[in-house]
């Protein structure tokens, strides 16, 4: 994915205290942390650029630890995905992930994310980069449109593969027609003018009774990101 480096190259590697070795690995300690924001994930990010320059004529394996932690968000837990990408597949780092993440309506996406294959005993390298960028199964559905193909038929097929996709739930057809508008607007404006890549990525939560009506609710999350030098 295009300028995906940013996210390390233009935040800090400060000395950090959450940074030690342990056991052959270079342990990033985040569990004093229950809620991630911006914020944390700014400190996530220092701290990894901590480890690689401190340890970068070898190649160490890194863990991020976490106990009960909570993204506040969806961009938050993607932006985490691409820098966990960048590291295993541009720098060639292996890495893991010790979490237990809890879920909420805006966040319940972390269920189907790929780091989900690095929190586990034997981490998932190939299948994380594979997920990373393409990924249709049950509520989540994961794209990244290249800039070179806004103007070619890629758009067109997206289009067809979001609404195969929205027809899995009961959405009314008005609104999924206006959902899959406003999704390639975001993608192909972005996309444009940061002249750059763009990941998508929606996930459609179980359903939620309102505790005043009743009524059963489904929450709908999406993110479009992309990354680029221009301040647009």
């Amino acid at each position: 994915m295009k300028n995906i480096d940013l996210l390390l190259k233009e935040n800090a590697h400060i000395l950090n205290r959450r940074v030690y070795f342990q056991k052959n690995k270079i342990i990033i300690d985040f569990r004093s942390i229950d809620c991630i924001d911006g914020e944390v994930l700014k400190l996530i990010i220092n701290s990894f650029n901590y480890a690689i320059n401190k340890y970068r004529d070898i190649k160490i394996p890194i863990m991020l630890m976490f106990e009960d932690a909570q993204f506040k968000d969806k961009l938050t837990y993607i932006c985490l995905e691409c820098v966990c990408y960048y590291i295993i597949k541009i720098l060639n780092i292996k890495i893991s992930i010790s979490a237990n993440f809890v879920q909420t309506i805006t966040s319940e996406g972390i269920s189907s994310s790929p780091l989900l294959l690095l929190n586990t005993k034997f981490p998932q390298k190939s299948k994380y980069i594979e997920k990373f960028k393409n990924d249709i199964f049950k509520n989540h559905f994961r794209a990244i449109v290249k800039n070179s193909e806004i103007t070619t038929p890629r758009i067109s097929i997206l289009m067809q593969e979001i609404s195969t996709f929205l027809k899995f739930f009961d959405f009314e057809e008005n609104y999924s027609s206006d959902i899959i508008e406003t999704i390639i607007e975001l993608v192909t404006n972005g996309a444009s003018h940061s002249e750059s890549d763009c990941l998508l990525d929606i996930d459609i939560t179980n359903q939620y009774i309102h505790k005043e009506n009743g009524k059963k609710y489904r929450g709908l999350n999406i993110c479009v990101l992309d990354f680029s030098t221009k301040k647009l």
